[in-house]
Parts: C-alpha cells; structure tokens; sequence
C-alpha cells in the first residue's frame, strides 16, 4: 500500500507544481516550439534529482559498494525506511515522465524521439519499483542523465535569466561537453550495474528494468550524436567566417 501511496501523492504533486508553474507564465510556445513552462519544470526537476542524488549517496558513502548493489528487501510487509527514501527517486522520474507526457506533448517541439524517451524512461522508472535491481546503481545511472539534461535548459533559459537574446559561445560548448559527458557516464554505470545485477538476488527478474534502461540511452544517442555533429559544423562555420545561428545551433538535436 505505501507503494500505491507514494506513487499517488508524487504524481499529483508533480501535476499540481506544473498547473502552477502554467498559471504563472502561460503555455506560448517559442520559436522552437517549447513553452517557457517545459524549460522551467524540466530545469527543476533535474536540479532536485540531482540534488536529491547527491544526499542518498552521501548517506550511503560508507557502504556504498554494498548500496550499489542492493536490491528491495522484499521479505518485509514494508520497505526499510531508507530503501523507501531511495524508492522516492524513482517515484519522481515517473511522475515527472507521466506529466510531461500529459501536460506538455501538445507542443510542437514534442516530437517522436521525445515521446519514446518519456515512455521509456517512465517503463524504466516504473520497473525499477519493483524489480531487484541493483538500487543505488540506477540511482547513480538517472542521476548521470538527469545532470547532464540539465545544461540543456540551462542553455533554453539564458535569455530569460539573463536579460539577453544571446547565448555566449562557451555556454554552448559546456553545453555539449556537459551533455556528452554525462551520456557517457551513465553508459559506464549501467553496464557495471547490468554487471551487478547478475550477481545479485533478483538478478534475472531485473533483466527487464535494465533492457528498458539500455533503450533510454540508445534513444539519447542520437541527440549526442546529432549535438556533436552541430557542435563541429558550428566551429567550421566559425572558422570559415560563418557562425551559425544560435536557434539553430540549438535545434539541430531536437529534429
């Protein structure tokens, strides 16, 4: 029941915090075909998983090999009161997917790639309720995507936090070195935590969370890939005397 509970009470927290967040600047969408309400929500919900990242492995730093590698201790009628904390992380993921996917796929820039990374990484988040996947190792894998995603808006938002129309050229390069990065280090943790999980007790039932993880990162490598081919065109262009365009230097990964 605590499961049903808390799943509830996030996604109806997460959907409240948004209608809020929309009653406060609206839903136009820009040029690119986002609200200024999708940068917001999304920077927010990076922030705080990645935030909220940070204090469950500090709080498992002296036993963080084991952390890594453990699972839900499913004898128990109900969750230790740590395991339930590090369960809320996955909570947030779905619920943040979930209310993306109902408030926020009417946008134009809310394409194919986007909807599978959102039924992906919901099915992900979802599984990993209840699976025996290793837990702190899924934690550490969302929170590679969650900080990397990050730089994304940070990027959208500049004007906005700024004042400005321009976004300085080594923001954008931190941009993509931040968002590379962090694909690539989410890749190195899943497969040591794919690794893990066969040698865990719920190993072959956390097949599926994994596979579904696996394809959040394939459906991201084609923004790296996309992101690092528009990076490179963008400093020919420069060197040629022809600096590309910031809107669509930005785009080139959400086509």
């Amino acid at each position: 029941m605590s499961l049903a509970l808390d799943a509830a009470m996030t996604v109806v927290a997460y959907f409240c915090w948004k209608l809020l967040l929309r009653s406060r600047v609206g839903q136009a969408p820009d040029a690119r075909g986002w609200g200024l309400e999708t940068y917001l929500s999304a920077a927010i919900h990076q922030l705080a998983t990645t935030l909220f990242a940070i204090h469950l492995i500090t709080a498992n730093v002296d036993t963080f090999s084991e952390w890594l590698a453990s699972t839900w201790d499913t004898d128990a009628t109900e969750l230790p009161p740590q395991q339930r904390v590090d369960r809320f992380f996955f909570l947030m993921q779905l619920s943040e997917m979930l209310t993306d996917v109902c408030m926020h796929s009417h946008y134009p820039g809310f394409g194919s790639t986007y909807l599978a990374h959102h039924v992906s990484t919901f099915a992900a988040a979802t599984a990993a309720c209840f699976a025996g996947v290793p837990i702190g190792g899924c934690i550490c894998f969302g929170a590679a995507l969650e900080f990397g995603g990050m730089s994304l808006n940070i990027v959208s938002l500049w004007p906005v936090l700024n004042g400005s129309k321009a976004v300085p050229g080594w923001l954008y390069t931190a941009r993509v070195y931040t968002f590379v990065g962090s694909r690539a280090v989410a890749t190195i943790v899943m497969a040591r935590t794919t690794q893990l999980s066969c040698f865990t007790p719920g190993g072959k039932q956390s097949y599926g969370a994994l596979a579904l993880a696996w394809t959040i990162l394939a459906v991201n490598a084609k923004w790296v890939m996309a992101m690092v081919r528009s990076y490179c065109e963008h400093r020919i262009s420069k060197a040629a005397g022809r600096a590309l365009d910031g809107e669509t230097h930005m785009r080139a990964f959400e086509s």
